[in-house]
């Protein structure tokens, strides 16, 4: 449909056409259609505040400005929903005036333009970081599946619950002291896994499956309890290795729901599980879908 077609209701209107005018065109256009676009924008609202600290750490990670993503998103979002919901109003308020009806169509005709840019911009703010959000690979802890300067794509749009073999970047502000960044691992133990540890060989079974090696009995403790939740990394970081030994734990159990083992594939150059325990499930950014161009400098390192 060309320009000219689109705004013949508009331009009938203000040129006081208003013999030509199709009521059922009039009703979609001021009311059906926004109506659509209000509870549309009011899912993209919702959504970013129940999400609102996975764009603080996304926009601080990019710009190193932890409010400048939430408060574009948020303003153009606001601004659009009260543009909407005026149009609606006005429009019920005064369609059987076709003076008031005349002066909506001059504003929506010049101010509707500016609303589309702002919900365009709104919703690819929106895409990148609530559902595929690129990411750039730095350092070597993944190699050699990923190496540094690999692009990847990542989403947590129905990940609610990771799989074994997954790689995922997530929030590691609560696991390593003074940084604020995310962290790429492979997923190796997840809700329900069985996890045993052979001290002797200094290994961690996963479903009877010989997974992490080199892993000593402090280290071992270290996954048991942040895992079942009895302790946090940074409470265990403030005892000492006999301290830690002395806690109660188990060789063997059942990785809880909303926890996950994550190691990186290049385990000696790489700060994980081994380091710091399990991770909660809550702090996975997105799992990665797969990656794809030539290196590209951002803030994010792994």
């Amino acid at each position: 449909m060309n320009k000219e077609k689109e705004y013949d209701i508009l331009d009938n209107l203000i040129n006081d056409k208003y013999e030509d005018i199709d009521k059922k065109k009039l009703n979609f256009k001021f009311l059906i259609s926004p109506i659509i676009t209000l509870i549309i924008i009011s899912i993209l609202l919702i959504t970013s505040f129940v999400n609102v600290k996975r764009s603080i750490l996304f926009s601080y990670l990019v710009f190193n400005n932890t409010m400048l993503i939430p408060l574009f998103l948020y303003t153009t979002l606001v601004l659009a929903f009260l543009y909407t919901l005026f149009v609606i109003i006005i429009y019920l308020t005064t369609k059987k005036e076709i003076s008031a009806l005349k002066l909506l169509a001059k504003i929506y005709k010049k101010a509707d333009l500016i609303r589309f840019i702002d919900l365009l911009l709104a919703s690819a703010f929106f895409m990148i970081v609530f559902i595929i959000t690129p990411c750039n690979v730095i350092g070597d802890s993944m190699n050699d599946t990923l190496v540094d300067g690999n692009r990847v794509l990542t989403t947590d749009l129905f990940y609610d619950n990771p799989k074994i073999d997954d790689i995922v970047t997530f929030d590691c502000t609560n696991y390593v002291k003074s940084q604020t960044m995310l962290y790429i691992k492979r997923v190796v133990a997840a809700k329900d896994a069985k996890i045993e540890y052979d001290e002797e060989k200094m290994t961690i079974l996963v479903n009877g499956e010989e997974k992490v090696f080199d892993i000593d009995t402090k280290e071992y403790v270290r996954i048991y309890l942040t895992a079942n939740d009895l302790y946090n990394i940074f409470e265990l970081n403030d005892m000492s290795t006999s301290e830690i030994l002395a806690l109660d734990y188990e060789k063997s159990f059942i990785m809880p729901n909303g926890k996950a083992l994550v190691f990186g594939d290049n385990r000696g150059n790489s700060r994980d599980s081994e380091e710091f325990g399990a991770i909660s499930t809550k702090d996975i950014f997105g799992h990665v879908l797969f990656r794809f161009g030539n290196k590209i400098e951002t803030k994010i390192k792994y």
